[in-house]
């Protein structure tokens, strides 16, 4: 998977383009700052999320990718 930053768009929204050989390409996806609800794991990285943690997360519009963590 390759991913970049497009964008910073405001303190807590970036647009992002990111490709998968398996998943397809896309285009300048917004992306916001999110809390997570339940412990989970980044869809990029592998690494934890855990329960309460600030993490990006696609807008409501761009749905069909992957969350990934902050840091």
């Amino acid at each position: 998977m390759t991913l970049s930053i497009l964008e910073k768009l405001s303190a807590s929204t970036i647009s992002i383009r990111w490709s998968d050989p398996c998943l397809g390409h896309y285009e300048s996806q917004i992306w916001g700052i999110g809390l997570s609800r339940a412990d989970t794991t980044c869809a990029l990285s592998g690494q934890p999320i855990r329960r309460g943690i600030r993490y990006f997360d696609r807008a409501p519009m761009d749905r069909m990718s992957p969350s990934i963590a902050t840091g």
